[in-house]
């Protein structure tokens, strides 16, 4: 058994489903082929996309880029708009840069549940918006700020652990509570910086 596209980044993408589906003797005998018919079937994002790619000749990568801006930023930014008609300024930013960075574009329903190996969301990508919630309600001042960040942590426990680093250094580094909420912002920009997309 060979792992040539399952070790490579991107191999529940859109463009590595259709590379094996048009080149199959490339990759005969690696993991991915034996399940990519069944993932590629599995949702509308990848049977759509390859139809209207061979069908009308569009290319796939342009489709992938519309979907990656849909779901990156104009998902957030609905999601903004339709839960912060009661929410201050700050605290759209705050539902915006969380759904930003929960990565939705990646949550393709065939790259779920189709075999053993993933049968749920990636944990990190669930557990984030926990962390991220739970830093900003410790930033202002709210204790209940534990709650997500212990439910996140149930989620993910490495992402917890780097989560009560970074609250302790917080508590470590201020005298009173407030001051990661004027730290947050370039937090969250660095974090959104550094991401691997």
């Amino acid at each position: 058994m060979k792992y040539l596209l399952a070790a490579t980044h991107g191999d529940d993408g859109l463009l590595a489903y259709d590379a094996v589906l048009r080149f199959p003797e490339r990759f005969r005998g690696d993991l991915m082929s034996l399940v990519v018919n069944s993932y590629f079937k599995g949702s509308l994002m990848n049977y759509g996309s390859v139809f209207l790619n061979r069908a009308a000749g569009i290319p796939l990568i342009l489709l992938c880029c519309i979907y990656v801006f849909w779901m990156r930023f104009a998902m957030p930014l609905f999601f903004t708009t339709v839960l912060g008609s009661r929410l201050s300024i700050e605290e759209r930013s705050v539902v915006f840069f969380i759904s930003l960075l929960a990565g939705i574009e990646a949550w393709n329903l065939a790259n779920y549940g189709a075999h053993n190996e993933m049968p749920i969301p990636y944990a990190g990508a669930v557990a984030f918006p926990f962390f991220m919630g739970g830093l900003y309600l410790f930033s202002c001042g709210r204790k209940t700020g534990i709650l997500p960040l212990l439910f996140g942590a149930l989620i993910h426990p490495s992402m917890g652990l780097y989560a009560a680093v970074t609250l302790g250094l917080y508590f470590l580094s201020s005298p009173g509570p407030g001051k990661l909420k004027n730290l947050i912002w370039p937090f969250i920009v660095a974090l959104t910086a550094a991401a691997p997309s």
